[in-house]
């Protein structure tokens, strides 16, 4: 599994559209093949910033999130709206993830 954790900030003219485009995000790449998750977080404290965690299968599913035509577009339509930008990829730990039923991992 690989987990992969964004933090945007925006300045306050575009919190409303960065928020929309974020949900439409989400609601677009959870219909890719090996999406498991794509969430968006706001701030409690900082309404200009977000955090997106997106979780795939594989990295055969990160490619198809990549290659989702979606992807361009938002990336160009969103970039010119951010001040700052970071973006950190994670690997899951065997059994450290339960997507159905838990693992005996007792030996």
């Amino acid at each position: 599994m690989i987990t992969i954790h964004v933090n945007l900030r925006t300045t306050p003219a575009h919190i409303a559209s960065l928020s929309y485009r974020l949900a439409l995000a989400s609601q677009t790449y959870m219909r890719d093949a090996g999406t498991l998750s794509w969430t968006v977080h706001q701030s409690a404290s900082d309404p200009t910033s977000f955090m997106i965690v997106e979780m795939f299968a594989d990295e055969a599913a990160k490619g198809v999130h990549i290659a989702n035509p979606f992807f361009k577009e938002q990336d160009e339509i969103v970039k010119p709206w951010l001040v700052a930008f970071e973006l950190t990829e994670w690997r899951g730990v065997e059994g450290g993830w339960v997507p159905t039923e838990p693992k005996d991992l007792k030996k």
